[in-house]
């Protein structure tokens, strides 16, 4: 998938996806459980992995994420740890169990990966406890697809409350309000008072 960087505001539940991130938001609903594969840039995920866990809400909810992280000598683990806080906002579910891949090059042969039997178990670890804890939160998945939609009617009332209050806070110049009730900041922002 080639997303497009999020650069507006969006309430989640009622915002319809764009065509760009339609195709990942039809994966996540369709699965139960996720690994992501992540390095680390600044102590952090990288960009990319976040604009696209961020384009999506409802879909990603109780459903359990392992992590393989990889890099330099600490094998990533900040960058998993930032995720596990982030994915637990999404009412996800980040297992304990991870794969840490620390010196990274070390594991590469001839342009193949070549894990060795720490990693492995490691990963059989992982995945065994992703299969279990996705069978745990099945019920959950499905009262929540049993849910009805999202009203967009409501929405039409929530967006004049939200732009109410950024007026009260002086950052009138900062949103615009768009066709589908969308908030997108302007290109340029004078900065928040």
């Amino acid at each position: 998938l080639n997303l497009p960087m999020l650069d507006g505001l969006r309430i989640h539940g009622f915002a319809r996806h764009q065509e760009a991130h339609e195709g990942l938001s039809a994966r996540v609903d369709a699965s139960d459980a996720f690994v992501f594969v992540t390095p680390e840039y600044n102590h952090a995920p990288p960009a990319p992995l976040i604009n696209a866990i961020d384009y999506l809400n409802a879909e990603w909810a109780y459903k359990p994420v392992g992590f393989v992280s990889y890099g330099g000598v600490s094998g990533c683990t900040r960058s998993a740890a930032i995720l596990k806080q982030i994915v637990s906002v999404l009412k996800m579910v980040p297992l304990a169990e991870m794969v840490n891949l620390p010196f990274v090059s070390q594991f590469v042969q001839d342009g193949e990966f070549d894990p060795n039997k720490v990693t492995e178990d490691a990963a059989t670890t992982m995945l065994d406890s992703l299969v279990r804890w996705s069978a745990a939160l099945e019920t959950l998945r499905l009262e929540l697809q049993q849910q009805p939609a999202a009203d967009p009617g409501r929405m039409r009332t929530i967006a004049p409350l939200v732009c109410v209050i950024a007026e009260r806070r002086g950052y009138s110049e900062t949103f615009t309000r768009t066709q589908d009730a969308t908030y997108v900041p302007p290109r340029r922002t004078t900065g928040l008072r």
